[in-house]
């Protein structure tokens, strides 16, 4: 890492690793060897480097330790009230690191300086910060502006959740430790640190941190690991689902004639859970969301082109299409149409019934289906690997509710807004009501179930037509 980051190897660098691992350190011994070639290339010392995390106190919390570590003998010293860290090389300033946090969008403009280098170190939210946006990373590139021989970009940060815009920016591969490059891009280097690399990390702090972390597979996952995992930025609303139960191990298939369920939430974010109900098991075969789209844009780009190439048998015959909406949908305005419960039966047809209007019923529902077995040793729902990956990482810990400073529930209540997590967490919620169909027929006393519409059915009645 040092090595890449000193000669500008590649434009763009990601160096990603598991707690304790020597990231940070290695990124500002980095910066020294750079200023080295830099001084080499003719360029005069000292080389300015952009400094950004979160906030400011996450570089006195962190950044300030690794930078007054005794192995550095006081070649690094604070000025500037904590702001800026400077490199003694030789005698002479070598490097001076400007370090800001950005705590909201105007803050962005602190990334706007003169730099010949930028440095970005914890990208990936965790349950303490939201982490730093990819628009703070564009914002810098264009920001390196100071000659040099090589206006170096570094990230470095633990395994993020694979939606994060480094995971997507660089593509790494899971498990390919050392370096890597973007499949398209040699510019973008990832290096990727092995766990247990640090040989000043003591099995005994390993297993002291694998116990403080049982009850977070979330950031055991991403701290200890070395894998992605799902980025828990409050506590979880989906208390009882976990991946290894709910979560299927190959694709879920379609079976053909039985009714296909929908759960379908509004809003400006539509967002349509599909599935089906077969002998007991609760099947999500899709999920899927559009942002600041109509209800009729979401059906026509995302739900009938699905229901075209996977179940076009369902289309043909609207008696085994069944949902169950976002109550507030009659009224939503957010939609062009005005009424989107009407769009839903004009593109889909089928029944349609409203959701659960309190929160507490639509959550009655969720802890219903997650803990519903079919036998002793197999939860009931299982949840497509691939096509559910959106909905997985809501119920994993995407769709959480407000934290207070303890880390406790402020509010019983998901957080909100939280786009598209929140929108896929109702629409399960409304899914699950819909598969599930004792919880609605209380109060609807014209619902029928999946089976009563199938026993419907007629497999025949088109041929004779």
């Amino acid at each position: 890492m040092i090595l890449a980051v000193s000669r500008g190897v590649a434009a763009e660098i990601l160096c990603i690793g598991t707690r304790g691992e020597g990231k940070t350190c290695s990124a500002l011994a980095g910066m020294g060897a750079h200023a080295s070639e830099h001084k080499k290339a003719g360029y005069p010392l000292p080389v300015p480097w952009a400094g950004v995390t979160e906030t400011l106190s996450s570089h006195k919390e962190k950044t300030h330790k690794s930078l007054l570590k005794p192995f550095w003998q006081g070649a690094w010293r604070l000025e500037d009230g904590g702001h800026k860290a400077i490199l003694n090389c030789g005698g002479i300033d070598g490097v001076v690191l400007s370090m800001f946090g950005i705590e909201d969008t105007a803050a962005i403009d602190r990334a706007r300086g003169e730099w010949a280098c930028g440095w970005i170190d914890e990208a990936a939210p965790t349950l303490e910060g939201g982490g730093v946006d990819e628009l703070v990373f564009d914002v810098m590139a264009t920001s390196l502006r100071v000659p040099t021989h090589a206006k170096v970009k570094l990230v470095t940060e633990n395994f993020p959740d694979e939606d994060h815009w480094t995971w997507k920016r660089f593509k790494p591969v899971v498990g390919a430790w050392g370096v890597g490059y973007h499949p398209a891009d040699r510019q973008r280097m990832t290096i990727m640190i092995p766990k247990g690399d640090s040989p000043h990390l003591t099995d005994k702090d390993r297993a002291e941190w694998a116990r403080a972390l049982k009850d977070r597979p979330d950031l055991a996952a991403r701290l200890l690991e070395g894998r992605p995992g799902v980025v828990q930025l409050g506590p979880q609303v989906a208390v009882d689902f976990s991946v290894a139960k709910h979560v299927a191990k190959e694709p879920v298939r379609i079976f053909k004639g039985e009714p296909l369920l929908f759960g379908q939430d509004g809003g400006l974010t539509p967002t349509t859970v599909i599935g089906q109900e077969v002998h007991g098991w609760l099947r999500v075969i899709e999920a899927f969301s559009i942002e600041r789209g109509g209800m009729r844009q979401h059906l026509e780009r995302n739900v009938v082109p699905w229901l075209t190439a996977n179940a076009p048998w369902a289309l043909r015959s609207t008696n085994l299409i069944k949902g169950v909406y976002d109550p507030a949908m009659p009224d939503d305005e957010s939609d062009s149409d005005r009424n989107p419960v009407r769009v839903l039966q004009e593109i889909l047809g089928g029944y349609w019934y409203p959701g659960p209007v309190s929160w507490e019923a639509r959550k009655g529902a969720m802890i219903t289906a997650l803990n519903r077995k079919v036998d002793a040793d197999h939860y009931a729902l299982q949840i497509d690997p691939f096509q559910g990956r959106q909905l997985i990482a809501a119920l994993s810990g995407r769709w959480h509710y407000p934290a207070n400073r303890q880390g406790g529930v402020s509010k019983d209540a998901p957080a909100k807004p939280n786009h598209p997590h929140e929108d896929l967490g109702d629409a399960f919620c409304y899914w699950v009501a819909c598969a599930v169909p004792e919880l609605l027929r209380r109060s609807l006393p014209n619902f029928r179930t999946a089976g009563e519409v199938a026993a419907e059915y007629d497999p025949f009645a088109e041929l004779r037509r």
